[in-house]
């Protein structure tokens, strides 16, 4: 009987060790995870620049708009005081009276027409 000696066999388990070592399948790990963290930051400063662009656009846009705003709105509260004074004023002449009766009186009631002055005409 033949006695066969593998003469390799320290060395055979020694790349196996070497290729299932502990410390270096936690550093593999542990890059690729760094990696991943660096693309996720990567992307969102991307974003995180797009994003600014495109305020610093809108931004811009609004520095132009903002006047004619401002005019409009002031536009806007100043027609809106005449409205209301209007109305008011509206509502005095239509509401005025003289020793309690109403002021404003048809052609035919009206004194001056009944006496045939020129104010009526």
């Amino acid at each position: 009987m033949a006695l066969h000696l593998n003469l390799l066999h320290e060395e055979i388990l020694e790349q196996r060790q070497r290729q299932r070592d502990p410390l270096k399948i936690g550093m593999l790990v542990l890059c690729s995870c760094g990696a991943l963290l660096f693309l996720y930051y990567a992307w969102n400063a991307y974003q995180t620049l797009n994003i600014k662009a495109k305020l610093s656009g809108i931004e811009a846009e609004w520095k132009k708009l903002e006047p004619k705003v401002t005019q409009a709105q002031k536009r806007s509260a100043e027609l809106t005081d005449l409205i209301n004074t209007t109305r008011v004023l509206d509502d005095y002449i239509d509401n005025r009276t003289v020793s309690g009766k109403t002021f404003t009186l048809r052609p035919p009631e009206c004194p001056a027409h009944q006496h045939g002055s020129a104010i009526a005409r």
